[in-house]
Protein backbone atom coordinates (compact mmCIF):
# COMPACT_ATOMS: atom_id res chain seq x y z
CA UNK A 1 0.00 0.00 0.00
CA UNK A 2 1.36 3.42 -0.96
CA UNK A 3 2.18 5.77 1.90
CA UNK A 4 0.24 9.00 2.56
CA UNK A 5 1.54 11.89 4.69
CA UNK A 6 -0.81 14.30 6.49
CA UNK A 7 0.64 17.54 7.88
CA UNK A 8 -1.28 19.93 10.15
CA UNK A 9 -0.15 21.84 13.23
CA UNK A 10 -3.43 20.98 15.02
CA UNK A 11 -3.02 17.51 16.49
CA UNK A 12 -6.77 17.06 16.98
CA UNK A 13 -7.32 17.65 13.25
CA UNK A 14 -4.57 15.18 12.38
CA UNK A 15 -6.06 12.54 14.66
CA UNK A 16 -9.50 12.95 13.11
CA UNK A 17 -8.18 12.81 9.54
CA UNK A 18 -6.01 9.80 10.21
CA UNK A 19 -8.81 7.94 11.95
CA UNK A 20 -11.15 8.70 9.05
CA UNK A 21 -8.92 7.39 6.25
CA UNK A 22 -6.61 4.86 7.97
CA UNK A 23 -8.65 1.88 6.74
CA UNK A 24 -8.24 2.97 3.12
CA UNK A 25 -4.60 4.15 3.12
CA UNK A 26 -1.25 3.67 4.83
CA UNK A 27 -1.12 6.99 6.70
CA UNK A 28 1.58 8.91 8.57
CA UNK A 29 0.98 12.24 10.27
CA UNK A 30 3.12 15.15 11.40
CA UNK A 31 2.21 18.30 13.29
CA UNK A 32 5.45 19.98 12.18
CA UNK A 33 6.28 20.79 8.54
CA UNK A 34 9.99 20.93 9.44
CA UNK A 35 9.83 17.42 10.90
CA UNK A 36 7.86 16.27 7.87
CA UNK A 37 10.59 17.56 5.55
CA UNK A 38 13.15 15.66 7.60
CA UNK A 39 10.98 12.54 7.36
CA UNK A 40 10.82 12.99 3.58
CA UNK A 41 14.58 12.48 3.43
CA UNK A 42 14.12 8.98 4.84
CA UNK A 43 10.78 7.68 3.54
CA UNK A 44 9.09 7.97 0.13
CA UNK A 45 5.46 9.12 0.05
CA UNK A 46 2.99 8.84 -2.80
CA UNK A 47 0.76 11.70 -1.62
CA UNK A 48 1.26 14.50 0.91
CA UNK A 49 -1.65 16.57 2.26
CA UNK A 50 -0.82 19.78 4.10
CA UNK A 51 -2.72 22.50 5.92
CA UNK A 52 -2.02 26.03 4.66
CA UNK A 53 -1.77 28.09 7.88
CA UNK A 54 0.97 26.68 10.11
CA UNK A 55 3.36 28.53 12.45
CA UNK A 56 6.67 27.07 11.23
CA UNK A 57 5.97 27.70 7.54
CA UNK A 58 2.88 27.99 5.37
CA UNK A 59 1.59 24.98 3.47
CA UNK A 60 2.55 26.29 0.02
CA UNK A 61 6.18 26.78 1.09
CA UNK A 62 6.21 23.39 2.80
CA UNK A 63 4.83 21.61 -0.26
CA UNK A 64 7.27 23.42 -2.54
CA UNK A 65 10.18 22.16 -0.40
CA UNK A 66 8.65 18.71 -0.17
CA UNK A 67 8.35 18.55 -3.96
CA UNK A 68 12.03 19.37 -4.33
CA UNK A 69 12.86 16.35 -2.18
CA UNK A 70 10.23 14.00 -3.63
CA UNK A 71 9.15 15.26 -7.07
CA UNK A 72 6.95 12.21 -7.71
CA UNK A 73 4.82 12.79 -4.60
CA UNK A 74 1.44 14.33 -5.44
CA UNK A 75 0.78 17.36 -3.25
CA UNK A 76 -2.60 18.52 -1.89
CA UNK A 77 -3.32 21.57 0.27
CA UNK A 78 -6.04 22.23 2.88
CA UNK A 79 -7.23 25.69 3.80
CA UNK A 80 -10.16 27.30 5.51
CA UNK A 81 -9.14 30.72 4.22
CA UNK A 82 -10.24 31.75 0.73
CA UNK A 83 -7.04 33.48 -0.32
CA UNK A 84 -7.23 33.43 -4.12
CA UNK A 85 -3.67 34.68 -4.63
CA UNK A 86 -2.35 31.86 -2.48
CA UNK A 87 -4.39 29.26 -4.36
CA UNK A 88 -3.29 30.58 -7.74
CA UNK A 89 0.34 30.43 -6.67
CA UNK A 90 -0.13 26.97 -5.19
CA UNK A 91 -1.58 25.53 -8.39
CA UNK A 92 0.11 27.53 -11.17
CA UNK A 93 3.54 28.19 -9.69
CA UNK A 94 4.15 25.41 -7.17
CA UNK A 95 2.20 22.80 -9.14
CA UNK A 96 0.14 21.63 -6.20
CA UNK A 97 -2.32 19.09 -7.51
CA UNK A 98 -5.49 19.86 -5.57
CA UNK A 99 -7.02 22.32 -3.11
CA UNK A 100 -9.43 21.10 -0.42
CA UNK A 101 -11.47 23.52 1.73
CA UNK A 102 -11.64 23.19 5.51
CA UNK A 103 -13.48 21.86 7.35
CA UNK A 104 -12.81 18.87 5.14
CA UNK A 105 -15.38 16.15 4.51
CA UNK A 106 -13.68 12.78 4.90
CA UNK A 107 -15.30 11.31 1.79
CA UNK A 108 -13.92 14.25 -0.21
CA UNK A 109 -10.46 13.71 1.26
CA UNK A 110 -10.55 9.99 0.40
CA UNK A 111 -11.68 10.76 -3.14
CA UNK A 112 -8.98 13.41 -3.59
CA UNK A 113 -6.25 11.05 -2.35
CA UNK A 114 -7.52 8.23 -4.60
CA UNK A 115 -7.50 10.57 -7.60
CA UNK A 116 -4.01 11.75 -6.69
CA UNK A 117 -2.78 8.15 -6.54
CA UNK A 118 -4.34 7.41 -9.94
CA UNK A 119 -2.75 10.55 -11.38
CA UNK A 120 0.65 9.61 -9.96
CA UNK A 121 0.42 6.09 -11.32
CA UNK A 122 -0.50 7.39 -14.78
CA UNK A 123 2.48 9.77 -14.80
CA UNK A 124 4.89 7.05 -13.62
CA UNK A 125 3.50 4.51 -16.09
CA UNK A 126 3.84 6.94 -18.99
CA UNK A 127 7.42 7.61 -17.94
CA UNK A 128 8.16 3.88 -17.75
CA UNK A 129 6.65 3.25 -21.17
CA UNK A 130 8.55 6.15 -22.72
CA UNK A 131 11.80 4.90 -21.21
CA UNK A 132 11.13 1.32 -22.40
CA UNK A 133 10.49 2.65 -25.90
CA UNK A 134 13.70 4.69 -25.90
CA UNK A 135 15.67 1.68 -24.63
CA UNK A 136 14.35 -0.48 -27.47
CA UNK A 137 13.95 1.91 -30.37
CA UNK A 138 15.68 5.18 -29.48
CA UNK A 139 13.93 8.56 -29.51
CA UNK A 140 10.39 8.19 -30.93
CA UNK A 141 9.59 10.31 -34.00
CA UNK A 142 7.10 12.51 -32.17
CA UNK A 143 9.85 13.54 -29.74
CA UNK A 144 11.94 14.84 -32.62
CA UNK A 145 9.39 17.36 -33.85
CA UNK A 146 6.87 19.68 -32.28
CA UNK A 147 4.07 17.94 -30.37
CA UNK A 148 0.51 19.12 -30.80
CA UNK A 149 -1.80 19.18 -27.81
CA UNK A 150 -5.51 19.98 -28.08
CA UNK A 151 -6.81 22.55 -25.61
CA UNK A 152 -10.47 23.34 -24.98
CA UNK A 153 -11.59 26.75 -23.71
CA UNK A 154 -15.03 27.26 -22.17
CA UNK A 155 -16.35 30.68 -21.13
CA UNK A 156 -19.49 32.77 -21.67
CA UNK A 157 -17.23 35.79 -22.21
CA UNK A 158 -16.27 35.97 -25.89
CA UNK A 159 -13.54 38.52 -25.17
CA UNK A 160 -11.98 36.20 -22.60
CA UNK A 161 -12.08 33.33 -25.09
CA UNK A 162 -10.30 35.44 -27.68
CA UNK A 163 -7.61 36.53 -25.22
CA UNK A 164 -7.00 32.98 -23.98
CA UNK A 165 -6.87 31.66 -27.54
CA UNK A 166 -4.20 34.21 -28.40
CA UNK A 167 -2.19 33.36 -25.30
CA UNK A 168 -2.32 29.61 -25.87
CA UNK A 169 -1.37 29.87 -29.52
CA UNK A 170 1.50 32.27 -28.74
CA UNK A 171 3.26 30.26 -26.05
CA UNK A 172 6.07 32.71 -25.32
CA UNK A 173 3.66 35.00 -23.44
CA UNK A 174 2.10 32.22 -21.38
CA UNK A 175 5.01 30.52 -19.67
CA UNK A 176 3.10 29.71 -16.48
CA UNK A 177 0.72 27.30 -18.18
CA UNK A 178 3.44 25.71 -20.29
CA UNK A 179 5.61 25.37 -17.23
CA UNK A 180 2.83 23.66 -15.28
CA UNK A 181 2.19 21.14 -18.05
CA UNK A 182 5.90 20.53 -18.57
CA UNK A 183 6.42 20.01 -14.84
CA UNK A 184 3.48 17.60 -14.58
CA UNK A 185 4.71 15.47 -17.47
CA UNK A 186 8.49 15.65 -17.07
CA UNK A 187 9.18 17.33 -13.69
CA UNK A 188 11.27 19.95 -15.49
CA UNK A 189 10.45 23.57 -14.69
CA UNK A 190 12.34 25.25 -17.53
CA UNK A 191 10.27 26.79 -20.30
CA UNK A 192 13.16 26.87 -22.77
CA UNK A 193 13.28 24.75 -25.91
CA UNK A 194 10.06 22.85 -25.28
CA UNK A 195 8.71 21.03 -28.31
CA UNK A 196 4.96 21.33 -28.02
CA UNK A 197 2.17 23.71 -28.95
CA UNK A 198 -1.63 23.86 -28.73
CA UNK A 199 -4.46 23.42 -31.16
CA UNK A 200 -7.24 25.39 -29.46
CA UNK A 201 -11.04 25.01 -29.65
CA UNK A 202 -13.35 27.36 -27.76
CA UNK A 203 -16.99 27.26 -26.66
CA UNK A 204 -19.24 29.75 -24.91
CA UNK A 205 -21.61 26.95 -23.85
CA UNK A 206 -20.48 24.16 -21.49
CA UNK A 207 -23.19 21.88 -22.91
CA UNK A 208 -21.79 22.30 -26.42
CA UNK A 209 -18.31 21.64 -25.08
CA UNK A 210 -19.44 18.40 -23.41
CA UNK A 211 -21.05 17.30 -26.65
CA UNK A 212 -17.84 18.08 -28.52
CA UNK A 213 -15.77 16.05 -26.06
CA UNK A 214 -17.85 12.94 -26.73
CA UNK A 215 -16.13 12.56 -30.10
CA UNK A 216 -12.88 14.52 -29.63
CA UNK A 217 -9.98 13.88 -27.29
CA UNK A 218 -8.61 16.88 -25.37
CA UNK A 219 -5.35 17.20 -23.45
CA UNK A 220 -6.26 20.35 -21.55
CA UNK A 221 -9.58 21.96 -20.55
CA UNK A 222 -9.80 25.51 -19.20
CA UNK A 223 -13.28 26.47 -17.98
CA UNK A 224 -14.72 29.62 -16.48
CA UNK A 225 -15.90 28.99 -12.91
CA UNK A 226 -19.33 30.65 -13.17
CA UNK A 227 -21.98 30.62 -15.90
CA UNK A 228 -25.48 32.08 -15.95
CA UNK A 229 -27.05 28.65 -15.42
CA UNK A 230 -24.03 26.37 -14.94
CA UNK A 231 -21.17 25.95 -12.49
CA UNK A 232 -17.79 25.36 -14.20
Amino acid sequence: MQRILLVDDEQSVLNALRHGIAKAFDVETSSSPLEALQRAKETPFAVVVSDYLMPEMDGVTFLENFGQQQPDAVRLILSGHADMDVLIKAINVNHIHHFLPKPIILTDLKAAISQALDYREAILENRRLAEDYRQCFGTPPQDQGRRLYRALLISPDENALTLMWRELTHHSTYEGLYGAIRHATTHHTSYDNHNFQFVVDSFSSPLEALEYMKSNLCDLVIADFTYPTWMG
